[in-house]
Protein backbone atom coordinates (compact mmCIF):
# COMPACT_ATOMS: atom_id res chain seq x y z
CA UNK A 1 0.00 0.00 0.00
CA UNK A 2 1.39 3.47 0.68
CA UNK A 3 1.23 6.24 3.79
CA UNK A 4 -2.31 7.49 3.33
CA UNK A 5 -2.73 10.56 1.68
CA UNK A 6 -3.53 13.04 4.62
CA UNK A 7 -0.23 12.02 6.38
CA UNK A 8 1.60 12.56 3.09
CA UNK A 9 0.45 15.53 2.67
CA UNK A 10 1.09 17.05 5.82
CA UNK A 11 4.79 15.85 5.44
CA UNK A 12 5.39 17.42 2.31
CA UNK A 13 3.55 20.52 3.06
CA UNK A 14 5.42 21.15 6.20
CA UNK A 15 8.84 20.12 3.75
CA UNK A 16 10.14 17.27 6.53
CA UNK A 17 12.03 14.83 5.99
CA UNK A 18 10.79 11.19 6.37
CA UNK A 19 11.44 7.71 4.84
CA UNK A 20 8.58 5.88 3.54
CA UNK A 21 9.59 2.00 4.74
CA UNK A 22 7.32 -0.30 3.08
CA UNK A 23 7.71 -4.58 4.95
CA UNK A 24 5.87 -7.31 5.02
CA UNK A 25 2.85 -7.38 6.36
CA UNK A 26 2.39 -7.40 10.76
CA UNK A 27 -0.09 -6.49 13.06
CA UNK A 28 2.68 -5.51 16.36
CA UNK A 29 5.01 -2.22 16.96
CA UNK A 30 7.57 -5.07 18.32
CA UNK A 31 6.91 -7.21 15.10
CA UNK A 32 7.68 -3.87 13.04
CA UNK A 33 10.75 -3.63 15.05
CA UNK A 34 11.81 -6.64 14.27
CA UNK A 35 11.18 -6.89 10.40
CA UNK A 36 12.81 -3.26 10.72
CA UNK A 37 15.44 -4.35 12.48
CA UNK A 38 14.60 -1.17 14.04
CA UNK A 39 15.43 -0.79 18.45
CA UNK A 40 11.94 -0.84 20.12
CA UNK A 41 12.36 2.03 22.34
CA UNK A 42 11.73 4.19 18.99
CA UNK A 43 8.92 2.69 17.43
CA UNK A 44 5.73 3.91 18.16
CA UNK A 45 3.12 2.07 19.37
CA UNK A 46 0.02 4.18 19.03
CA UNK A 47 -2.63 3.07 21.06
CA UNK A 48 -6.45 4.28 20.98
CA UNK A 49 -8.28 4.60 24.26
CA UNK A 50 -11.16 6.24 26.04
CA UNK A 51 -10.64 9.08 28.31
CA UNK A 52 -14.00 9.64 30.15
CA UNK A 53 -15.78 8.54 27.08
CA UNK A 54 -13.82 10.51 24.67
CA UNK A 55 -11.40 9.13 22.09
CA UNK A 56 -7.68 9.67 22.45
CA UNK A 57 -4.21 8.70 21.33
CA UNK A 58 -1.35 7.47 23.61
CA UNK A 59 2.40 7.17 21.86
CA UNK A 60 4.50 4.90 23.87
CA UNK A 61 7.64 3.06 22.56
CA UNK A 62 6.66 -0.23 21.38
CA UNK A 63 8.24 -2.60 24.07
CA UNK A 64 5.64 -1.07 26.61
CA UNK A 65 2.02 -0.62 27.62
CA UNK A 66 -0.05 2.22 28.60
CA UNK A 67 -0.57 2.62 32.15
CA UNK A 68 -4.03 3.70 31.79
CA UNK A 69 -4.35 5.12 35.47
CA UNK A 70 -0.94 7.56 34.76
CA UNK A 71 -2.70 8.99 31.82
CA UNK A 72 -5.65 9.49 33.82
CA UNK A 73 -4.00 11.58 36.26
CA UNK A 74 -1.83 13.45 33.50
CA UNK A 75 -5.38 14.22 32.12
CA UNK A 76 -6.99 14.96 34.88
CA UNK A 77 -9.59 12.44 33.77
CA UNK A 78 -12.06 10.25 36.22
CA UNK A 79 -10.88 6.73 33.88
CA UNK A 80 -8.96 5.65 30.85
CA UNK A 81 -9.77 2.72 29.40
CA UNK A 82 -8.37 0.90 26.14
CA UNK A 83 -10.71 2.07 23.54
CA UNK A 84 -12.01 -1.51 21.25
CA UNK A 85 -11.70 -1.92 17.64
CA UNK A 86 -15.63 -0.48 16.88
CA UNK A 87 -15.13 2.59 19.04
CA UNK A 88 -12.06 3.70 16.97
CA UNK A 89 -12.28 2.30 13.66
CA UNK A 90 -14.37 5.20 12.48
CA UNK A 91 -12.48 7.98 13.50
CA UNK A 92 -10.03 7.05 11.37
CA UNK A 93 -11.71 5.92 7.98
CA UNK A 94 -8.64 5.90 5.64
CA UNK A 95 -6.32 3.76 7.92
CA UNK A 96 -6.45 -0.04 8.65
CA UNK A 97 -7.82 -0.77 11.61
CA UNK A 98 -4.49 -0.58 14.60
CA UNK A 99 -2.56 0.99 12.23
CA UNK A 100 -3.06 4.60 12.92
CA UNK A 101 0.10 7.43 12.11
CA UNK A 102 0.48 8.88 16.05
CA UNK A 103 -0.75 12.62 14.64
CA UNK A 104 -3.91 13.24 16.24
CA UNK A 105 -4.74 16.84 15.25
CA UNK A 106 -5.12 15.00 11.81
CA UNK A 107 -8.00 12.87 13.01
CA UNK A 108 -9.47 15.66 15.30
CA UNK A 109 -8.21 13.22 18.33
CA UNK A 110 -5.62 14.61 21.12
CA UNK A 111 -2.50 12.53 21.24
CA UNK A 112 -0.18 12.13 24.33
CA UNK A 113 2.93 11.20 23.85
CA UNK A 114 5.03 9.17 26.98
CA UNK A 115 8.01 11.37 27.67
CA UNK A 116 10.84 8.38 26.88
CA UNK A 117 10.30 8.86 23.25
CA UNK A 118 11.72 12.57 23.85
CA UNK A 119 14.93 10.61 24.26
CA UNK A 120 15.05 9.43 20.94
CA UNK A 121 17.04 11.33 18.01
CA UNK A 122 14.37 9.31 15.25
CA UNK A 123 10.85 7.75 15.81
CA UNK A 124 9.63 5.28 13.35
CA UNK A 125 5.36 4.56 13.78
CA UNK A 126 3.00 3.46 11.24
CA UNK A 127 1.72 5.40 8.28
CA UNK A 128 -1.40 3.93 8.09
CA UNK A 129 -1.25 0.14 7.30
CA UNK A 130 -0.04 -2.83 8.46
CA UNK A 131 2.88 -2.73 5.44
CA UNK A 132 4.14 0.83 5.88
CA UNK A 133 6.14 3.07 8.28
CA UNK A 134 7.83 6.45 8.24
CA UNK A 135 10.79 6.54 9.65
CA UNK A 136 11.90 10.81 10.67
CA UNK A 137 13.23 12.71 13.33
CA UNK A 138 11.97 13.35 16.92
CA UNK A 139 12.03 16.94 16.27
CA UNK A 140 9.71 16.96 13.27
CA UNK A 141 7.70 14.61 14.84
CA UNK A 142 6.78 16.69 17.96
CA UNK A 143 6.89 20.28 16.24
CA UNK A 144 3.76 18.26 13.73
CA UNK A 145 2.01 16.05 16.12
CA UNK A 146 1.97 18.51 18.38
CA UNK A 147 1.31 15.66 21.73
CA UNK A 148 0.98 16.76 25.08
CA UNK A 149 3.94 15.02 26.74
CA UNK A 150 4.31 12.93 30.29
CA UNK A 151 5.02 9.86 32.38
CA UNK A 152 2.76 7.16 31.43
CA UNK A 153 4.31 4.02 29.90
CA UNK A 154 5.20 0.94 31.72
CA UNK A 155 6.90 -2.59 31.36
CA UNK A 156 4.74 -4.97 29.95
Amino acid sequence: MAIVKRLKELLDRERVGYQHVPHPEVFTMPEVAAVEHEKGRHVIKTVALKADGELVLAAVPAALKVDEKALAKLMKAKEVVAAEEHEFANAFPDCEVGAMPPFGDLYGVPLYLDKRLTECDEVVFNAGTHTDTIKMAFADFKRLASPEIGEFAVMK
